[in-house]
């Protein structure tokens, strides 16, 4: 009995961990859209998904004329490993499939470029946000 003791008070202490994950990754991606809104994009949608694949922002340019994809990557500290290597072939396969599905399923009409938005701390007066426009071109994987 004293095993599944330990074992449930450990899986609850991963479920708490994955919880407080979770809960940066969608602070990091709300502090992503409102710096992408200071540049003036529109943001259509924000964790939009296509099977299991999902986009975490989608935005526009004022005039139309950009779909900007961000993938958003959030550590709370410079400690953990850099955010930009989480994002491997692999994820850039799924975020073209995915871009090209909300692409078909909006009728879109647009240049579509993919950003990376990294967000590093723990609130907004203490994070640093790091952009890098057109991060990637899936065509050239």
């Amino acid at each position: 009995m004293a095993e599944k003791s330990y074992f449930c008070a450990y899986h609850l202490e991963w479920i708490e961990r994955m919880a407080a994950h979770n809960d940066l990754g969608k602070w990091g991606e709300e502090v992503a859209a409102t710096y992408l809104r200071g540049l003036g994009f529109v943001i259509k949608e924000t964790d939009w998904h296509y099977g299991n694949r999902d986009l975490d922002i989608v935005a526009i340019s004022e005039d139309q004329s950009l779909l900007v994809v961000a993938e958003v990557k959030t550590r709370a500290d410079d400690e953990a490993a850099d955010p930009l290597t989480a994002i491997d072939k692999r994820k850039m396969h799924h975020l073209a499939v995915a871009t090209n599905a909300y692409v078909k399923q909006h009728a879109v009409d647009a240049e579509v470029r993919f950003d990376v938005v990294t967000v590093v701390g723990t609130d907004e007066a203490h994070c640093r946000i790091d952009h890098l426009p057109d991060a990637f071109n899936p065509l050239l994987l």
